[in-house]
């Protein structure tokens, strides 16, 4: 009973919960919060089965533009600008691509760029990179300390990986992660991101288990493999499309096991009253190409139906298309549908994000109770 009244999931008849969640929801959307998504490379080494960019035209294996000089010098300065002109405390940077370790030296320029930024204006940085593995062999040993974690993915062990985590050539790219994984110093922190596309749950076990040497350092967080729409191209991927129900019965595994061997939990898998929104409606949170260009979404990056500006030459944000931005940005969540303000789980999923269907997990109640169990468990060092 505790447990549920510390987490808000029992309150007193007299009080608002609709009215505590919009509070929540507003701290959090106007915080002073400067959050970047920095493409480096449109392009990549690998031929991933369910990449999204290759659905919105984005990405093209035989070419692959890279972030200028220019383009750089126009990306500080719209970083500087935002600090300045919005008093921003705290500065999130995340380098993506395509795959961004194809430049990992204009990373780690810009990444002592934004140091000393930081340093000089007195505010917090978190600097990481989104990468597929491959190429980590490319950051010098001493450059590592330049970045607070580093996001990879896998499938599952070698056999479930290399059907879908693909190079050009159909090889898979197991080995070569697993290798570049081990390469990291120990003490450093790894998010590993593992997509759920089998039902068998002993394979992620046994990817668990590969990296027992470092959970004390690393973080899981797990995520299903889902194709996205319906086209005809799509249709023909590989990936499984599970349904949600049997997901989230072998997620539940999942977590408890990682717990039990001491790995971080991210905390998007724990049920919690809302303390972080999509970015896409925060106001200082923009996901940024090569060439400039503003999206509300990364995973809509070359979807001109989520593109709303550019950065100019002197670091200024240009709205091109206020429909977009207004939609996004200024959303209210004071507006919200009846049938959200009536659901008791809205704190939970605040909304959740545009583009999944479904309402959230810890609608199931059993799961709910058991994951805040996990939660306190996992808070105290799990198992180890």
């Amino acid at each position: 009973m505790w447990l549920l009244y510390k987490h808000g999931f029992i309150i007193t008849a007299e009080v608002n919960e609709f009215d505590i969640f919009i509070d929540k929801i507003n701290k959090v959307k106007f915080k002073d919060d400067l959050l970047i998504t920095a493409v480096v490379v449109l392009g990549c080494n690998m031929d991933c089965t369910y990449c999204f960019e290759k659905w919105h035209g984005l990405k093209d294996l035989n070419k692959k533009v890279y972030l200028t000089k220019k383009f750089a010098k126009k990306y500080m300065s719209f970083i500087k600008k935002n600090i300045l002109n919005h008093s921003i405390k705290k500065l999130k940077v995340a380098w993506f691509g395509g795959e961004p370790l194809l430049d990992y030296s204009m990373i780690i320029e810009m990444s002592e760029n934004l140091i000393s930024l930081s340093l000089k204006h007195n505010i917090s940085l978190v600097n990481y990179i989104v990468t597929n593995g491959t190429l980590l062999h490319r950051i010098p040993a001493a450059k590592f300390q330049l970045f607070d974690f580093i996001q990879v993915t896998l499938d599952g062990t070698q056999d479930i990986h290399d059907k879908y985590r693909i190079f050009p050539s159909g090889k898979g790219s197991f080995n070569v992660i697993y290798r570049n994984l081990k390469y990291i110093p120990e003490n450093f922190d790894l998010v590993l991101r593992i997509n759920v596309a089998e039902e068998d749950v002993q394979t992620y076990i046994e990817l668990l288990d590969l990296f027992d040497f470092r959970s004390k350092y690393t973080t899981v967080d797990f995520s299903p493999i889902f194709v996205a729409d319906e086209t005809e191209e799509q249709s023909a991927s590989p990936v499984k499309n599970m349904s949600l129900e049997k997901y989230f019965s072998i997620e539940q595994e999942l977590i408890e096991y990682a717990v039990s061997k001491g790995f971080k939990i991210s905390s998007t898998l724990f049920p919690h009253w809302t303390n972080s929104l999509c970015w896409r409606v925060l106001p200082y949170a923009y996901h940024i190409t090569t060439e400039g260009e503003l999206y509300a979404c990364v995973t809509q990056l070359g979807n001109r139906d989520d593109y709303y500006g550019f950065i100019s030459s002197d670091g200024e944000l240009i709205i091109s298309d206020w429909s977009v931005y207004m939609k996004n940005k200024i959303y209210s969540y004071s507006h919200v549908n009846e049938e959200c303000k009536r659901c008791p789980f809205a704190p939970i999923c605040a909304l959740s994000c545009v583009h999944k269907n479904g309402c959230t997990i810890f609608k199931n109640k059993r799961i709910l109770l058991d994951r805040l169990l996990l939660m306190e468990k996992a808070e105290k060092g799990g198992g180890k």
